[in-house]
């Protein structure tokens, strides 16, 4: 398999399934409970 882009690599489609899944989950969060999740998600990606 020829890679053109980021985008045919397996590891950036599997992590942008992986994103799309957490965006679902935090939206049926409590909105405090999802800011706090936002808040440390941001917290340890720096």
């Amino acid at each position: 398999m020829q890679v053109k882009n980021f985008k045919d690599l397996t590891v950036w489609q599997k992590s942008m399934d992986l994103v799309i899944e957490i965006y679902q989950l935090v939206k049926e969060m409590p909105k405090e409970e999802a800011k706090c999740f936002c808040l440390c998600f941001i917290a340890v990606s720096r």
